[in-house]
């Protein structure tokens, strides 16, 4: 036996009966101080293997310190914390952590979690393999492994059968609900949530209550029996245990959800027929992530990391590491899945570009639809697919949404409504609220200031749906009101007239706090320099980072308390001079 695992624990919990139960274990060596100062001597002269340190919740804590040197020296830590919010475990996850544990741990879970981590990065050898992992050979290409996996994940992820012959009767117009009621009846889980589905309170309020499947196929009709059908095998054919952390399943599904809601939305207001292919398109437009993390487990959890912690667009990360992406991997499967020619193709292109925006955005395909959901459900901060970014679209969209002067809070409603009821529906353990989130500051008045037609749609949907009030204003004019936030959102490089206007309202309001929303424009260092406190985030807009800078504001005190900013150090330094 080698020489055992130094596991260094700054132990702010003080919980010395917790790591005592490991002293007679000789494959790990426990150095536990409560004393920040020793840990930094710890970590200088003993280097451990592994660290154990609370959550840092701010980039001026002197905990962070411990991370940079652990970093720079390639020392791994793992987060043990007493709670864990969301935007705690992903700004751990962006600090480079390779997990998070909560102190209320039991010590024999503790202990298989800590020896999977180290395992799983090669610090001891694994106890046992994956049973759904595929073995690759070496020389092998990024696609030629790809393409191996997807040929085993045919059999693996096939569509159940009872769920296939559903859908095929939905789709014949001569059939009845007797008919489709027929398969469904073989299986119990499915037969229940279509049941349920058809008693929602939500929907048929005062209603009988419907007992038979029979009936209750009639109520909600063929189109939402298939996607009911449709949501409920694609949920069950997956594990909802996480394997990567940063890839969260939990949120990965509030995510899809909430992006097939809004695409049904959507598809609805542009007159797009098809309103169960929208639904469907957009809970399964992220599907290649999950078998990306299934069967490349090792290659997804370093194409998180990367992407977390060096603020990159996950896609892109995807295509470096594996040389192919989650929406080509979620294309191949909709394929075997026979989708229709339409879906599959709004799966395989919902992150290009010209393909979704062939003419400017005058006209929507379901790709388009996709595309738009995706980025609003990111704004609305509807769960996570580990990806934050909101790219813009063309102007012409917002317009023929209706959204490019307000947005409407019916529709945000109704996104959340329905997205409980489907939590519901799927007996996913916690549900997400469906009542306006409030924030701490949600009585500050926030001024959006911006050089283009149509102002960040998705600031203002984040704005909205968390309830702060906020005015839009462009060069035309700023109401004379006093603002406690003011966030310029600079789409492309100044005019000199709008310089000299952004000036000129920067000066009045100088006292205001700002946030820069920008595309790497020069103008901004003149603008920021007059205001007293600025943050600063570049285009495309990372919602996460701006979350948390909105949170971080004490409008009372008029200033932020430290929390990320994309600003570079030429920009920090030219703002303090």
């Amino acid at each position: 036996m080698g020489q055992p695992i130094k596991i260094l624990v700054l132990d702010y919990f003080k919980m010395p009966f917790f790591y005592k139960k490991f002293d007679v274990l000789k494959e790990f060596s426990f150095e536990r101080t409560t004393s920040l100062h020793k840990c930094f001597i710890h970590l200088a002269t003993k280097k451990p293997d592994i660290m154990l340190l609370p959550f840092i919740a701010n980039e001026n804590d002197p905990e962070q310190d411990l991370v940079t040197i652990a970093k720079t020296n390639k020392i791994p830590f793992i987060v043990i914390n007493s709670d864990a919010t969301q935007d705690m475990v992903v700004k751990s996850v962006r600090d480079g952590a390779l997990d998070y544990i909560l102190t209320s741990i039991d010590p024999g879970k503790f202990l298989t979690k800590i020896s999977n981590i180290l395992a799983k990065h090669g610090k001891i050898p694994p106890s046992h393999e994956e049973v759904e992992q595929i073995r690759l050979e070496e020389s092998m290409t990024g696609i030629e492994k790809i393409l191996t996996v997807l040929e085993k994940a045919k059999e693996v992820k096939a569509m159940p059968y009872t769920v296939a012959r559903v859908v095929s009767l939905c789709s014949d117009p001569g059939s009845s609900a007797a008919d489709i009621a027929k398969p469904i009846k073989t299986d119990a889980a499915l037969s229940s949530s279509i049941l349920k589905h058809s008693n929602s309170v939500a929907k048929y309020r005062g209603a009988p209550k419907v007992q038979t499947l029979k009936n209750a196929i009639v109520r909600i009709g063929l189109q939402e029996t298939k996607e009911t059908c449709m949501v409920h095998a694609v949920y069950q054919l997956f594990d909802k245990k996480d394997k990567t952390f940063g890839f969260d399943r939990y949120q990965f599904w509030i995510h899809s959800l909430a992006t097939g809601i809004i695409c049904k939305f959507l598809a609805k207001k542009v007159g797009y027929a098809r309103l169960d292919s929208a639904l469907l398109s957009g809970v399964l437009h992220d599907l290649g992530k999950m078998i990306m993390d299934d069967y490349f487990n090792a290659e997804y959890d370093k194409i998180i990391r990367i992407a977390a912690t060096q603020k990159k667009i996950l896609f892109h990360v995807e295509n470096e590491i594996l040389d192919t992406n989650h929406s080509f991997i979620g294309g191949k499967i909709a394929e075997n899945w026979r989708f229709p020619d339409t879906i599959t193709y709004a799966i395989k292109n919902h992150h290009d570009y010209a393909r979704c925006f062939p003419d400017g955005g005058t006209t929507f395909n379901l790709a388009t639809i996709v595309f738009v959901s995706n980025y609003l459900a990111k704004a609305m901060m509807l769960g996570s697919g580990s990806d934050f970014f909101v790219t813009p679209v063309p102007d012409a969209v917002w317009s023929k949404l209706g959204f490019s002067q307000t947005i409407p809070e019916p529709f945000l409603a109704a996104v959340r409504r329905e997205l409980q009821d489907y939590f519901s529906l799927l007996k996913i353990p916690k549900l997400p609220s469906t009542a306006h989130p409030e924030p701490a500051n949600k009585d500050m008045r926030i001024l959006v200031l911006s050089n283009s037609q149509v102002a960040n749609v998705y600031v203002r949907i984040y704005l909205s749906n968390n309830n702060y009030k906020y005015t839009v204003a462009g060069i035309a004019g700023i109401p004379e009101s006093d603002y406690d936030l003011i966030i310029y959102d600079f789409i492309e490089e100044l005019q000199p007239v709008e310089m000299e206007f952004m000036i000129k309202a920067a000066t009045e309001r100088k006292n205001s706090p700002a946030i820069f929303i920008h595309s790497g424009v020069n103008d901004i260092l003149v603008i920021q320099k007059i205001h007293k406190s600025t943050k600063s985030l570049r285009a495309p807009l990372d919602m996460f980072s701006f979350d948390q800078i909105i949170k971080s504001y004490d409008p009372k005190n008029r200033q932020f308390t430290e929390v990320e900013s994309d600003r570079t150090e030429e920009e920090e330094k030219e703002t303090e001079e």
